[in-house]
């Protein structure tokens, strides 16, 4: 484990069976009817030269844009791939561009012109912008980092936010000292201008915001996943696994609750993440399922009880997910083009 992210403890590995995904189920063609637009930011390397380089936010972001892509959203993806990163997932090297400034820039006009075409065709629009890397203090001001600039609260609302003009907009956020863009050190509000400052995100009714570190300033990746741990967890609960009253949709209370029971066995509060949600004014929802475009696994009432996974064909972790005794789940299986295969955690390996 590394250190975006650091030092933590998810003992989730185990002996495995390994089962071939059987014919998923196919998805409703209900869904809420919008246009899903996402921006997705993945920073090994931040702009302060300090700071360590990360190894897994490249594959984070590759990872949510399969998950985005299930679900039929329109994606820019802005990333520098490592070598292993561009082996794993050459699909990707063919979208994905530097994450600077000026690439940014660019994306957010293609998606401001996607959206307008949307809302002139009178359909709801919902924006989605996912971070993974690095963040970082300066003085009062919280910022995240791009490899040659910074992006504090004010960048987000006005240059991405209020330029792309959806309808509302959610932000998954997986970064260092993120928790401290909402609150000071020993959970109490700061006075200084942050993430939520009354002048800023906070008074926007139309966004909401999914937002972890740990109380030791620094989130975590781990070579088990090949990610980030919370943005791991947050992805295998947006495939399905969060989605505890079974309605198809997943709420920000649900992922959160699931995120946090993800992290009860971690024995140290220090590295155990912190969670921030607050949907925004008009629903608590986060994402619809319904409508996936993406193929669905069922796991019946009936199934064994236990801890699986969802693993492709070069041994990438893709999603973690428990079912519970008598409790159906449906699960959006992650995209990719690849054939994947469930294992279940904790039983050996059978011929």
């Amino acid at each position: 484990m590394t250190g975006r992210r650091g030092a933590v403890a998810a003992a989730l590995l185990g002996g495995a069976l390994a089962l071939r995904v059987a014919p998923a189920v196919a998805a409703p063609a209900a869904g809420d009817g919008a246009a899903r637009f996402v921006l997705i930011l993945g920073v090994n390397r931040s702009v302060d030269a300090d700071l360590p380089v990360l190894r897994y936010a490249d594959d984070d972001a590759v990872q949510y844009a399969d998950l985005f892509r299930a679900l039929g959203s329109d994606t820019q993806l802005l990333t520098r791939l490592d070598p292993d990163t561009r082996r794993l997932a050459p699909d990707a090297v063919a979208v994905a561009r530097e994450p600077r400034r000026a690439e940014l820039a660019r994306a957010v006009a293609a998606l401001a012109s996607d959206v307008a075409a949307a809302r002139a065709r009178h359909q709801r629009t919902m924006l989605y912008f996912v971070y993974a890397g690095h963040g970082n203090l300066d003085g009062k001001t919280a910022y995240l980092a791009l490899e040659d600039a910074r992006l504090d609260s004010s960048d987000i609302e006005h240059e991405i936010i209020d330029k792309v003009h959806a309808d509302e907009s959610h932000l998954i956020i997986d970064a260092c000292y993120s928790y401290f863009l909402m609150r000071g050190t020993g959970g109490r509000r700061r006075t200084v201008p942050d993430f939520l400052d009354t002048r800023g995100l906070a008074r926007r009714t139309d966004v909401g915001l999914l937002v972890s570190t740990t109380a030791a300033n620094e989130s975590h990746e781990w070579a088990g996943f090949q990610a980030g741990i919370f943005s791991h967890e947050v992805r295998s609960g947006l495939y399905g696994a969060a989605d505890l009253d079974g309605d198809g949709r997943i709420s920000y209370v649900e992922i959160a609750a699931f995120v946090a029971r993800a992290n009860e066995a971690i024995p140290n509060e220090r590295f155990r993440p912190r969670i921030y949600q607050r949907p925004p004014l008009a629903g608590s929802q986060l994402i619809d399922l319904r409508g996936a475009s993406g193929r669905r696994l069922r796991l019946d009432a009936t199934a064994q009880e236990n801890h699986y996974l969802f693993e492709d064909t070069l041994g990438r972790r893709l999603a973690d997910f428990h079912n519970a005794k008598g409790h159906q789940l449906l699960m959006l299986m992650p995209g990719g083009g690849r054939d994947l295969y469930l294992r279940r955690v904790g039983v050996a390996d059978e011929v």
